[in-house]
């Protein structure tokens, strides 16, 4: 029988597995990535973690934001306090306090007992409650977390208000711990002392990836713009069918949320498409709703079946849209593959162990012999990064290609290409590399032969522009690896199993890895599932050098039923011709959708690789020269949704890898009708678009000076009416520092 004493995850619950199949049944959409927070759960459960925090009773607003862990909770957490302190301070150093009697963040920072945390800097941990209140004062901190396995007590009220006091902001981490108590939550009021709450995994029942942080609506104003508002983002964080789970443990565990007519009334409103968009924007974020309704794409879409997206109302066909976002590329098979259920979900076996099936499936594909699982992208790219660096024989600094993205958690913004000033402090050793240079072989081989780099890692194609790293290069980084001992890792999140057209995304005759990550179409469109690979030499050299950190890593993520679903992928495209058709239908609709014949030249090509393709567009065609590269892509996504009947995001096309013939033709269609749409028309759109994202910005900055977020008329009556049934908790007394 398979057992994982060390880790976060249980066995999946019959409980669970009859929800997983109903939603599937039902055809409610999973992972709608980038747009999950339009999905009716996660205003729900925001405003169900909202009243915890306020103890059932009138105080502020609490944003939350949804993630896959409880680690990935903290990150975030810091993140948002590190930017909000920043954007008050600019010399502030970022550092942090963690207190954590039980040893863990300590076991998670520095396993080699060292000084602090190899990738997720400034942090220092504390393990003395006593003496807690002088460590904060001698440590001139601004943000203090307090990471327990039980609510607080009045004790740490001395820390709150010293804290409150000198401007310091209060995390509160209970993310390891089950759902707290309900009557104690209401007797010690959590928005009177903490600035952000983290949850995690307990939530889920430990059986899925979750976590959150919820921040008061004045820390989180930093966040809360059209520009800002994806300054920290997540694939797989609060997608429909962990969200929804976690919908059914709050109801379960506080039957207040289902007793009380009030309460009900708020859920029930937010089922409704402006009730969601109201809850939306005031307990996750203001701005998001504004960003989609700009483009012409509303709320609307809550239902899925392979690649048509499509609403409550009318006939699926009738309403339905070719969805090309895709997860983000998570869809190899579509939305609600009914597989899942008869051959995963129903099959489901807690006596086998579907991790080590799981591991050989991917050495048969990839060369690489072990695997270590995590949660998102981000996760399986901090613990590829936390395990590698240590035991590279080359020097301390990374190596990254301009434009690189890696996740955007601390550990996995270190090889993220970007200014990221408001989080700082980050690893230090960090070379970016603009491959497109002048003389950039020359350059390149300078750098990998001056003895710094430690390891190379990269997107081959890389997520954010499309562009390959160009083989020259990739055959230096080859070359010079035995000679200089570092280490050579490779991001397939995106790209890899098939979606650029093979298992990986790039020549295996000139260049081998010695870690790969894999993560987005192993998830089956429903589940947070990722991996890290590596090879046996690599993974020997680990055990003998930071076995502390491996041993950290190795169970804490496993989870038996992301890895049967990722099996089941993996299974279903060995019995298809899937690679064929990937290259077949790109190579067509690339093909088809080159520019030809009479009408305006809104796109100059269709370029990419696989089936991950972009519509390059055409700046000099009016009227898109008028108004700029970006807003040209927005205005394309608008007619696109309108004309074209698809979803496709900034003119990136990402269809399901098993797009058939007829699904091609009909995106073909929609394109090509779309783009033969008169200038006027594209010329009114611009135009509109601009209007009311300046209507916007001036709502939303009305929103900042009212300190006040927009909701419909009927939540906040409802929620009015519900406050003034329930008694409101009596703060307790601060002590003086």
């Amino acid at each position: 029988m398979y057992t994982n004493t060390n880790g976060v995850f249980r066995s999946a619950s019959p409980f669970l597995l009859s929800h997983m199949k109903e939603r599937i049944g039902q055809q409610r959409l999973s992972l709608f990535a980038p747009m999950n927070s339009l999905l009716e759960e996660c205003p729900q459960v925001a405003f169900m973690l909202n009243e915890l925090i306020n103890g059932y009773g009138q105080g502020p607003v609490y944003k939350t934001f949804f993630c896959n862990s409880h680690l990935e909770a903290v990150h975030g957490a810091i993140k948002i306090a590190r930017h909000s302190r920043k954007s008050r301070q600019r010399d502030d150093d970022g550092r942090v306090l963690v207190f954590d009697e039980s040893g863990y963040f300590r076991k998670y920072v520095d396993p080699q007992g060292g000084s602090e945390g190899l990738l997720v800097k400034g942090l220092s941990v504390t393990a003395d409650r006593e003496g807690l209140g002088q460590t904060i004062a001698d440590d001139g901190c601004g943000i203090v977390v307090l990471s327990l396995l039980k609510l607080p007590d009045a004790g740490f009220d001395i820390v709150c208000d010293h804290c409150q006091r000198n401007n310091k902001l209060v995390i509160l981490d209970i993310s390891r711990m089950p759902p707290p108590d309900g009557q104690k939550l209401r007797e010690y009021r959590l928005s009177d002392r903490f600035d952000i709450v983290c949850w995690g995994e307990g939530l889920a029942e430990f059986q899925l990836p979750f976590g959150a942080f919820s921040t008061s609506e004045s820390l989180f104003r930093v966040w809360d713009g059209v520009k800002s508002s994806l300054i920290h983002s997540s694939t797989f964080g609060g997608n429909g069918m962990v969200v929804s789970y976690v919908k059914r443990v709050l109801t379960n565990t506080y039957p207040v949320f289902g007793s009380r007519r009030a309460y009900r009334r708020v859920l029930d409103e937010m089922e409704t498409e402006r009730g969601k968009v109201a809850g939306i924007r005031k307990f996750i974020n203001s701005s998001t709703p504004s960003i989609y309704k700009n483009m012409g794409i509303g709320a609307g879409l809550v239902f899925g079946e392979g690649s048509l997206l499509y609403t409550a109302r009318g006939l699926r066909r009738k309403s339905g849209k070719l969805d090309c976002t895709g997860g983000s590329g998570c869809n190899v098979f579509g939305h609600n593959d009914a597989d899942l259920v008869d051959r995963v979900l129903d099959a489901h076996d807690p006596q086998q162990d579907y991790f080590q099936q799981l591991e050989e499936r991917l050495q048969r594909l990839t060369g690489l012999d072990r695997m270590i699982q995590g949660v998102s992208g981000a996760s399986a790219v901090e613990i590829a990064l936390s395990l590698a660096l240590p035991v590279g024989r080359g020097g301390r600094s990374i190596l990254i290609f301009k434009g690189n993205f890696g996740g955007k958690t601390l550990a996995a913004l270190n090889v993220t290409s970007g200014d990221h000033g408001p989080f700082q402090p980050l690893y230090e050793h960090v070379v970016v590399f603009d491959a497109f240079q002048a003389d950039a072989a020359t350059k390149l081989a300078e750098v990998l032969s001056s003895g710094a780099i430690g390891l190379v890692w990269m997107e081959i194609i890389q997520g954010r522009s499309m562009v390959s790293i160009p083989d020259e290069l990739l055959g230096l980084v080859h070359m010079y690896k035995e000679s200089m001992g570092y280490l050579v890792g490779v991001d397939e999140i995106l790209n890899g199993l098939y979606r650029a057209g093979d298992v990986v995304s790039f020549d295996g005759a000139c260049l081998k890895p010695d870690l790969m990550t894999f993560a987005k179409a192993l998830s089956g469109m429903i589940m947070p599932v990722s991996v890290v690979l590596f090879s046996q030499e690599l993974y020997g050299r680990i055990t003998s050098m930071n076995r502390p950190q491996l041993d950290f890593w190795d169970r804490l993520y496993r989870n038996q039923l992301g890895c049967h679903i990722a099996c089941h992928v993996l299974d279903k495209i060995g019995v298809t011709d899937l690679p064929g058709n990937v290259l077949k239908q790109g190579e067509w609709l690339r093909r088809e959708l080159a520019p030809a014949g009479k009408g305006p030249k809104y796109i100059n090509a269709a370029g990419g690789h696989g089936l991950h393709l972009h519509l390059h567009l055409n700046m000099r065609q009016f009227p898109l020269f008028i108004f700029g590269y970006e807003r040209s892509n927005a205005i394309l996504t608008e007619v696109l949704y309108r004309r074209g009947k698809l979803l496709c995001l900034f003119g990136r096309l990402l269809p399901p890898l098993n797009t058939g013939d007829e699904e091609a033709v009909a995106l073909v269609a929609g394109i090509k009708r779309s783009l033969a749409t008169h200038p006027a028309y594209f010329l009114f759109i611009g135009i509109r678009q601009a209007v009311r994202a300046k209507l916007s910005g001036m709502r939303a900055k009305w929103r900042g000076k009212k300190n006040r977020p927009a909701q419909s008329r009927s939540i906040g009556v409802a929620v009015s009416k519900l406050r003034n049934t329930l008694p409101l908790p009596q703060p307790s007394g601060l002590t003086e520092l």
